[in-house]
């Protein structure tokens, strides 16, 4: 029974073993063979809201002026943004929201109506028509349209987001730096990506073009979000992915029925990496909400969430608290959520408390 018992246990070990280097690879192996390569320095890829932007026919380019040059109809309408042609004005037209855009070819300039109100503003390079396609200065278009705009230097990758986080959101989060601590521990494979000024894009592309989901298995959540890896895309994986740790993360901390006190997660895949330290879990940042009702037992519910080292004893009835969290997950298969959180850090106010 004893030798059984080893056996069994041997073999265990080897197919946990087996299971995490075919889901995940290696960073080597991935970086050879990326899911979706650019292949030269002269071409790019756009990413906007997680996904990257197919250009059937042109595509974007580095002009004369070192600006990004990208098909405007693809991208303004992976914005939601509706796109025409002027004849008259011989321009581009963008409308999401209220807000008009027109970007006369040839020119540096684009006028901007919001609110009613009409305003010109100068371009550091001039929109270009080329084949058919109108090429505009992506950054100044869509940071207009309210969407945060970046690059992966190592990816050669525009990323913009306008999904749940505002740009100046995004960027505080992203200022939640500990870099110091990521380039001491981090696994050498990995090191080259924090030497970048643009080391969350880099972390953010490596997950959403490397992150190897090769079982078929299914994803669900208690809400009823879902995921199958058969048929979804490493894109799809990482939207799912952010939609469940805002649910998560908000069922950890709404106690709605015993205190009065709900909570409330907000994040998305702009702000999800690979994490430098450990292979195959990721880290995400996002802003928790804490609402407190007026006859909320505080006492109770900060008693009960104290064991797990989260000390919220300073609440008060009547308020709401917003934390900026730093939390860590691993995608298990087999699990209810097909998530389990390693770690969540509280950095409000540059507080490194750890909260589970």
């Amino acid at each position: 029974m004893k030798r059984l018992i080893t056996i069994i246990t041997a073999f265990s070990l080897v197919l946990a073993l087996t299971v995490s280097v075919f889901a995940y690879g290696t960073y080597e192996q991935i970086k050879e063979k990326p899911d979706q390569p650019i292949t030269s320095s002269s071409e790019f890829g756009v990413r906007v809201n997680g996904y990257l932007v197919e250009f059937p026919d042109e595509k974007p380019f580095v002009n004369s002026d070192n600006r990004t040059m990208i098909p405007v109809r693809f991208v303004t309408e992976a914005l939601g943004a509706k796109v025409s042609w002027s004849s008259k004005q011989n321009a581009a037209v963008i409308e999401k929201d209220g807000v008009k855009i027109v970007l006369p070819v040839g020119r540096n300039e684009m006028t901007v109506t919001r609110d009613g109100k009409e305003s010109t503003k100068e371009l550091d390079t001039s929109t270009v028509l080329q084949n058919g396609r109108t090429f505009v200065p992506i950054r100044a278009v869509a940071e207009e349209l309210g969407a945060w705009v970046s690059f992966s230097s190592a990816y050669n990758t525009v990323e913009i987001y306008n999904d749940v986080l505002s740009p100046s959101e995004i960027d505080q989060l992203h200022s939640l730096s500990v870099r110091d601590y990521w380039q001491q521990h981090a696994m050498d494979s990995k090191k080259a990506m924090l030497t970048s000024s643009s080391k969350y894009e880099d972390m953010s592309e490596y997950v959403l073009r490397n992150t190897r989901a090769v079982y078929d298995y299914e994803l669900k959540t208690p809400n009823g979000l879902y995921f199958n890896t058969k048929t979804g895309t490493l894109e799809d994986k990482m939207n799912f992915m952010a939609k469940a740790i805002c649910e998560s993360m908000a069922r950890s901390y709404s106690m709605e029925k015993y205190y009065g006190i709900t909570a409330t997660f907000r994040t998305d895949v702009s702000c999800i990496f690979t994490n430098p330290v450990g292979d195959s879990t990721y880290l995400n940042y996002g802003y928790l909400t804490i609402n407190v009702p007026k006859d909320a037992d505080v006492a109770g519910y900060a008693s009960l969430l104290k064991t797990s080292g989260c000390d919220l004893s300073s609440l008060q009835p009547g308020k709401s608290y917003t934390f900026l969290i730093e939390s860590s997950w691993e995608i298990l298969m087999g699990k209810d959520y097909g998530l389990s959180r390693v770690a969540v850090y509280n950095r409000t106010n540059g507080v490194d408390e750890r909260w589970a």
